[in-house]
């Protein structure tokens, strides 16, 4: 281990520049391989790891070799961050006074699973927001799609679960910690983040028309973990007007 510790606090300071691969046990103490990484930085007994324009933590307790070429065995970083649900509030859909600009927020706590211990690392929730509107010049009925944080943004015309869970997956997404979120609480019958935070969306596309219906779709670590709809019950649409 000294040797590597050796190595690899050597190697950190041009590591940007190559991709290698390292091997490493994963917490079942299974062997992983994987390539196409450089290292960011050695802290300490950790070392974080760039990967697809993501950033991964390991300890150096589990470093079993590493490579400065890139082998090409392929593979993928575990996921060690905590599983989660998220529970929604009311939300809000008016224009802003100043701006003039229509917006939707809703505000929404995040929960962790039974057994997901304090402090673990979260993947931030992603939230797709997608609208039916009328637009005031033709009436014609458009549908349109708008996500949160600016990170989620994916293209795509219709309601695309396959899109939606690629980015959802991705090393990429930014990660939330306990202390993001504030007076953070664990109980037998509470596992909430304390405190609330909300998802906004401008709604630039929807000008001079009205929305008619909406519907919401967070995903947590890996899958969808909540949803929620509202349409205009004086209008006829169709049960699942998002899917085209």
């Amino acid at each position: 281990m000294k040797r590597i510790l050796l190595f690899l606090a050597g190697f950190v300071f041009c590591a940007d520049m190559f991709a290698g691969t390292l091997i490493y046990k994963n917490k079942a103490g299974e062997e992983k391989r994987v390539s196409g990484l450089t290292i960011v930085s050695i802290d300490g007994k950790k070392m974080v790891v760039r990967i697809k324009g993501g950033t991964e933590t390991i300890a150096m307790s589990q470093v079993i070799k590493y490579f400065d070429t890139d082998l090409s065995v392929g593979g993928e970083m575990d996921d060690n961050t905590g599983d989660y649900t998220v529970h929604l509030g009311t939300e809000k859909l008016g224009r802003d006074k100043k701006s003039g600009r229509l917006e939707f927020s809703i505000p929404y706590s995040v929960n962790r699973a039974s057994g997901v211990k304090l402090g673990s690392r979260l993947r931030h929730p992603y939230f797709y927001l997608f609208v039916l509107a009328i637009d005031g010049d033709s009436g014609e009925r458009k549908l349109m799609s708008f996500s949160y944080p600016a990170k989620a943004r994916v293209s795509m015309k219709n309601y695309d679960e396959a899109k939606m869970m690629e980015k959802a997956i991705s090393l990429d997404r930014p990660s939330i910690y306990g202390e993001d979120f504030g007076g953070l609480k664990r109980s037998s019958s509470n596992k909430s983040m304390g405190g609330r935070r909300t998802a906004s969306f401008s709604l630039n596309n929807v000008r001079n028309g009205s929305v008619i219906a909406w519907y919401l779709v967070v995903w947590g670590k890996d899958s969808i973990v909540e949803t929620k709809e509202w349409r205009d019950s004086g209008r006829r649409i169709s049960k699942n007007w998002w899917i085209r």
